[in-house]
């Protein structure tokens, strides 16, 4: 391994150790890889169903799609994601495994795994797949927390997904309506621009009639869009459209590098306004409710 070149093939960076070794050791006694290996990989006893092939071709649909994404928009590393880190439960089943905290779907980061329900509809199943996929492939860096108290275990938290950055002691997030909102922009055009011509979905599409999919973070994409739309009224000059600054926060997302998009928040809204929108707090025309 190259000095100061961090080498890893589930994540970008790891904080909290010196820098660069990926072969610390965590309170299992298994480097953060092995670690990753073997609970990404565990079952859930229990609640857990048998992929089908037509299951596995689907989710391969999911994952060669996000690929193209991420090469698309610079991505350079490729985040392993293997067949036994992709978990389906019924429906219903992610809330179980997940204690309420999630549904229908969810990622880890700490383990680059994830979990769905296996909704009847192969396109819903799909867009479920490839929501938390893009959420697994983008910059992700994890962070060891010190033992929070004598004879306690250290921790493996994450520290950076995407646009999202958590802080050092874990306990704060920051940006995640933005990493949400870039998914699930993501998501609707891979709907529309991958699914709808994909003979997989053929038939379901066909008898689906005009009855509409759920897609996830309506909230989080108004928002983004607002914004967005917000910069490039006030820096009409600059760019020939707003499709050129949405491009700037889907490479944030993607490669993990704020800094473009924060210096273009400064010079529109002023210093400090790109502190105050990782808090949550926007512009006062941008939609936020809550």
């Amino acid at each position: 391994m190259e000095e100061g070149k961090f080498e890893h093939p589930f994540i970008d960076n790891l904080v909290g150790i010196p820098h660069g070794d990926s072969e610390v050791k965590n309170a299992t006694g298994k480097s953060v890889e092995e670690y990753m290996r073997h609970t990404g990989s565990n079952k859930h006893e229990g609640v857990e169903i048998e992929k089908t092939p037509e299951d596995i071709e689907i989710i391969q649909f999911a994952i060669d799609s996000v690929n193209e994404v991420m090469k698309e928009y610079g991505r350079e590393k490729d985040i392993e994601l293997s067949m036994n880190h992709i978990h389906i439960v019924p429906v219903g089943g992610t809330e179980i495994v997940t204690q309420g905290n999630s549904k229908k779907a969810a990622q880890a980061s700490t383990r680059s795994s994830l979990i769905i329900d296996r909704d009847p509809s192969n396109i819903q199943f799909c867009l479920r797949a490839f929501h938390e996929i893009l959420h697994l492939k983008s910059y992700v860096a994890l962070q060891i927390l010190p033992p929070p108290e004598e004879n306690s275990q250290s921790s493996l938290k994450a520290y950076r997904k995407g646009f999202m950055v958590v802080s050092r002691d874990g306990k704060e997030r920051y940006f995640t309506d933005l990493e949400e909102g870039v998914i699930g922009m993501l998501t609707e055009k891979f709907f529309n621009e991958k699914i709808k011509s994909e003979i997989l979905f053929s038939e379901e599409l066909k008898n689906k009639g005009e009855v509409p999919f759920e897609f996830s973070r309506q909230e989080e994409i108004q928002l983004l869009n607002d914004l967005v739309d917000q910069i490039f009224e006030k820096n009409i000059d600059d760019f020939k459209s707003r499709d050129e600054i949405l491009e700037l926060f889907i490479r944030a997302q993607v490669n993990g590098n704020l800094l473009r998009v924060g210096k273009l928040i400064e010079k529109t809204f002023g210093k400090g306004s790109f502190r105050e929108i990782s808090e949550g707090n926007y512009p006062k025309d941008t939609h936020h409710d809550r």
